[in-house]
């Protein structure tokens, strides 16, 4: 693929992380291209795969902080639109703040390596819901994570099973509420707890 997952979801950050929620909760093997993990852009006047081959936009400075070289001599010129641009995008702003896509990425990564059932776990889809819905179990002997997700861009109501108790698997680990409510391309990953 030619394109980089921002432009491919336009840019929208809840449609960005819905994409990457169902990348780490599906089965197989996560993969992030360089540059994902913060909403890099890319560059399709490039030929061929090249546009998402750009420098790694590591800070606001010269030649995004990739190489103190002279812009020529670079292999290939950095995003400079104005939303996608690295003076925009880059690490170092996403590093000072908490609530950004590169500090969200992270706390996926670390919740699917605490969660081994995420990467080794069987999967139960739950098939009587919308179809603007994707929601499944991954299911261990040691846990039973229920992620949700709405693909949809209107909200969408998820009630639990009222014997089954479930934590935020993915932010606190706090008690949920028996009545989900999942924004427009919302997700959630529900930790089943015994009471």
């Amino acid at each position: 693929i030619r394109r980089r997952l921002a432009p491919l979801m336009g840019n929208d950050r809840r449609r960005i992380e819905l994409m990457h929620s169902l990348l780490f909760t599906l089965p197989g093997a996560p993969v992030l291209y360089y540059g994902d993990e913060i909403g890099m852009g890319d560059d399709v006047t490039l030929f061929d795969r090249n546009g998402v081959r750009t420098p790694m936009q590591w800070t606001d400075e010269y030649n995004a902080g990739f190489s103190a070289a002279t812009p020529d001599r670079l292999y290939a010129p950095v995003i400079s639109d104005p939303d996608y641009g690295y003076t925009t995008v880059n690490v170092a702003v996403q590093q000072a703040d908490p609530n950004s896509m590169l500090h969200t990425l992270r706390q996926m990564i670390y919740t699917r390596k605490w969660l081994p059932v995420l990467a080794k776990g069987k999967l139960e889809w739950l098939d009587e819901l919308p179809k603007e819905t994707l929601c499944f179990w991954r299911k261990s002997t040691e846990h039973n994570i229920l992620a949700l997700h709405n693909l949809s861009e209107k909200p969408f109501n998820f009630d639990l099973p009222h014997d089954q108790h479930f934590k935020d698997a993915l932010n606190s680990d706090e008690p949920v509420e028996s009545t989900i409510v999942l924004p427009a391309y919302g997700y959630r990953w529900l930790r089943l707890v015994e009471e």
